[in-house]
């Protein structure tokens, strides 16, 4: 007996030229006599019909495969075959040598072989064959004779193994292979939108096939409409498909379909499976207000509208890369005003989720959201189908009314000291002939303003009036000639009743200026800007405050000069005449009840008050 040892050997294409070769079993060395002349059979290859497009574990049964057999496929035309083998037996057989009938001898011949076996969907329909190349082993110990030697090894030389190679063929028959897909362009369709597609594959049969055409089907969780299907060639297929409107984010299942009967018989679908990108829904306080059912929805000016958006998620790998609104209308983000000012902040029109204020009323006002979305492979998908929702933004029912009283006057006005009380009283140059209530030097002042602006009709929620200095200066001079000038000062109006921003239906003012007895003559050019705006009540539903809104301005402006009657010191002035300026006093031409004006803007509160 002898003890066999791996090996491996390697055959090349001499045997049969072009065909390619496959490594198989273990080879084997062996230390007693081995002897094998007979080549190898094959007796069967199961199984012996193979079709394009699979992988089989092909069993090749047969005798006198000897040592390191190396199996092929004799089809030059299907290069790319992959084979590879399994465990192979290795059955012994005792012999018994010529010379002396009582020596034994192993021959080293296995009867099965493993292989598996992938060939390309390309290969035609064709007849092939299993080719198994096995090699005689022999090896000698000095002094044993070996069993039919090959030429050129003597018996008991002791020679190192050597051997012969023998060839043995099996017929197979390839098929053709069922369809397959390798791409569908584009992957990704549009839901409620009619789009071409193609699909790229192999073994399409086309119309004018007995078994023809391919069929092919494709299903979602609602109807996808396939039309216009045309098998172009063996490798492509046109159509246009069209996703149902409702149709959700989702992939879909597409198939293409030979059958039995036919040349290249089954079926097979696309992998990655196309994507459904779903038409974008708008949802606000908690429901859906866009599709084609959709009811118009209503909103105050000044109230919060926060609109969130579908799909958050997309299937295949796609994200939302892109977001884009559309809104009709003016409308801010948001809104913040003190006496440093008024901060507004532009609607964010990028983002899925957006809020915002319409400012100014409008029926039919749109709000349209569209998407772009990336696949794995960072192709970008943009143009969604568009969703809308349509508004009715009411305003309020208030509009601003004015009111000019028209005069200037020379008023003698309590002074007051820190303390509340009356210091005395000295004139005043003003607009209308506001004073304070004699021994009261705080509180509302009685008399009439020179102007009155009030908020007509209840529109419920709050009025805010807001006055501007546009330009605002005091001059006085000496009697023995010269004098002085404070301003033009600009701002935000903080003198009384304002004190920045007011929250009342009606406000009224009359600008007045000391008359000190030193000087000859006093002189005050005003001009100024009055806002009304409106804060509607609290929507329910949305955790963000309303914020006013405008309604409407008026500009107004006093110009007057006086001067002191003689003997200078005798605290009498004459009636206020007119200034280069203008007239006394009244409103400027404006559009007083104009909202797209907008809010007053400010930087700084004006300066009140002159010190030469």
């Amino acid at each position: 007996m002898c003890k066999l040892l791996g090996r491996r050997r390697k055959f090349l294409t001499a045997f049969l030229p072009g065909v390619i070769f496959f490594s198989a079993a273990s080879a084997a060395q062996c230390h007693a006599q081995v002897a094998c002349t007979t080549p190898p059979a094959i007796i069967s290859v199961s199984p012996s019909v193979w079709s394009a497009g699979q992988t089989f574990v092909v069993q090749i049964t047969g005798t006198n495969f000897f040592i390191d057999p190396t199996v092929g496929i004799c089809d030059l035309a299907i290069p790319q075959i992959v084979e590879s083998t399994g465990q192979v037996s290795f059955p012994y057989q005792v012999v018994y040598g010529v010379n002396d009938p009582t020596d034994s001898y192993l021959v080293y011949e296995p009867t099965q072989i493993n292989a598996v076996v992938t060939v390309p969907n390309t290969v035609p329909a064709e007849n092939a064959c299993v080719f198994v190349i096995s090699m005689t082993m022999y090896a000698a110990k000095s002094g044993l004779p070996i069993v039919d030697p090959p030429p050129g090894l003597a018996n008991g030389t002791g020679n190192p193994c050597t051997g012969n190679s023998y060839v043995a063929a099996f017929p197979v028959k390839i098929v053709a292979g069922g369809p397959t897909i390798t791409s569908v362009a584009p992957p990704a369709w549009w839901a409620g939108r009619k789009q071409d597609i193609t699909i790229t594959g192999t073994n399409f049969l086309t119309a004018s096939d007995p078994h023809g055409p391919t069929k092919l089907t494709v299903t979602g969780s609602k109807t996808i409409t396939l039309t216009n299907v045309t098998v172009v060639s063996a490798t492509e297929i046109t159509a246009t498909v069209e996703p149902a409107k409702d149709e959700p984010a989702e992939t879909v299942t597409l198939t293409v379909t030979n059958p039995p009967k036919s040349s290249s018989p089954g079926s097979a679908t696309a992998s990655p499976p196309p994507v459904v990108l779903p038409v974008p829904v708008i949802q606000w306080r908690g429901k859906t207000i866009s599709g084609d059912n959709a009811k118009t929805q209503k909103v105050k000016t000044g109230q919060p509208v926060e609109l969130t958006t579908t799909p958050a998620t997309l299937p295949g790998g796609f994200t939302v890369s892109q977001s884009t609104w559309n809104i009709d209308g003016t409308t801010i983000k948001s809104y913040s005003g003190d006496d440093s000012g008024i901060t507004l902040q532009k609607t964010d029109l990028n983002k899925p989720n957006t809020s915002f204020y319409w400012l100014y009323p409008d029926d039919g006002l749109n709000a349209t959201y569209d998407y772009c979305a990336t696949g794995g492979d960072g192709t970008q998908y943009c143009a969604s189908p568009q969703a809308k929702a349509t508004f009715n933004a009411s305003g309020p029912n208030s509009s601003l009314s004015t009111e000019d009283y028209g005069r200037g006057t020379i008023e003698q006005l309590n002074t007051c000291g820190t303390n509340g009380a009356v210091n005395g009283t000295a004139p005043y140059l003003g607009y209308g002939d506001l004073h304070y209530p004699l021994g009261v030097c705080t509180g509302k002042q009685d008399g009439t303003p020179g102007i009155e602006l009030e908020a007509t009709e209840g529109s419920g929620g709050t009025h805010v009036f807001v006055q501007l200095i546009n330009a605002d200066s005091r001059t006085y001079t000496y009697p023995t000639g010269g004098g002085f000038t404070c301003g033009p000062y600009s701002g935000l109006d903080t003198a009384y009743p304002y004190q920045g921003l007011l929250s009342a239906d009606k406000a009224e003012d009359g600008p007045q200026m000391p008359l000190p007895a030193p000087y000859a003559t006093g002189a005050r050019n005003f001009n100024a800007t009055m806002y009304l705006l409106w804060q509607p009540p609290q929507l329910r539903g949305t955790g963000l405050a309303s914020i006013p809104v405008p309604i409407g301005y008026q500009q107004w402006q006093f110009a007057a000069i006086t001067t002191q009657k003689l003997p200078i010191g005798s605290d009498k002035w004459k009636e206020p005449a007119t200034t280069a300026h203008g007239d006394i006093g009244g409103f400027v031409p404006s559009q007083s009840t104009d909202p797209s004006y907008g809010y007053p803007s400010w930087t700084h509160k004006a300066k009140n008050g002159c010190t030469n």
